[in-house]
């Protein structure tokens, strides 16, 4: 994906602003995606890869501008991390209360799939009127910071 901007003369300039998908720099990328799977249980055994098998990446809090990357050692902060993205989780919570209300308590209604909320007042993700009324308020903000 290019992101078209222009520059103080008019001119359009691109910019990439796309993920980079099959770059060989990483050794298990060289054999091709096709061969990936066979790669990963010669590798991992019938067992494969499980979530927990894996380091966790969060992304930078609050206008955060580094990374906290788990090594061998401890953490270490990172300003740029480069590598391949194995998984992903879409998960939903929703708190009736306020933020900062009530500390440490559960969420009334959580989804660790992002498809079936568990709690109050849970059911299908997509028909919470719950996330529709996040959805539209998250549209007009990002409209009125836009204009």
């Amino acid at each position: 994906m290019m992101a078209k901007k222009k520059n103080g003369n008019g001119a359009a300039k691109s910019r990439t602003t796309a993920l980079t998908i099959g770059n060989q720099e990483y050794a298990i990328l060289k054999s091709g995606v096709e061969q990936l799977p066979e790669i990963l249980k010669a590798n991992l055994g019938s067992d494969g890869l499980n979530v927990s098998d894996l380091d966790r990446i969060k992304m930078p809090a609050g206008g955060g501008i580094s990374w906290e990357v788990p090594t061998l050692t401890g953490l270490k902060t990172e300003q740029v991390i480069k590598g391949v993205i194995v998984f992903h989780k879409n998960v939903r919570a929703f708190w009736e209360k306020a933020f900062g209300d009530a500390p440490g308590e559960p969420p009334d209604c959580s989804s660790d799939d992002g498809i079936m909320g568990v709690g109050k007042p849970g059911g299908d993700c997509a028909k919470c009127l719950l996330v529709l009324q996040l959805l539209l308020v998250s549209s007009l903000s990002m409209r009125l910071l836009i204009n």
